[in-house]
């Protein structure tokens, strides 16, 4: 079996339109956890614990902190995330392009 034989078996990559969606989703997951661990390192007085309610409260605040900073451009990783999947999959495009063509020829 021949390695262009393998790509064949490639899974679709999906619309531009989700692939956004889902790097925007990512680096929003990835500030809130940023946000949960800069908190973990600040030390509490214990002059005002709330509790579990104010863990609560704080982890639904670091995710829509989060998500607002991913809508706003963010850092610039679902950007990247983006760049990346679209350079991967053109390059699996023309790699199943130049395999159509190899197979005509034969």
């Amino acid at each position: 079996m021949r390695i262009e034989q393998l790509s064949h078996n490639t899974p679709e990559i999906p619309s531009d339109k989700n692939i956004k969606k889902a790097a925007k989703e990512f680096e929003a997951y990835f500030v809130s956890h940023l946000l949960k661990v800069m908190r973990e390192s600040v030390p509490k007085s214990g002059l005002l614990s709330g509790g579990m309610g104010e863990d609560f409260y704080t982890s639904m605040m670091d995710e829509k902190i989060a998500e607002g900073i991913a809508l706003q451009g963010g850092f610039g990783l679902s950007q990247l995330l983006d760049r990346q999947i679209n350079i991967h999959s053109t390059g699996a495009d023309k790699m199943s392009n130049h395999q159509g063509e190899r197979r005509d020829e034969d």
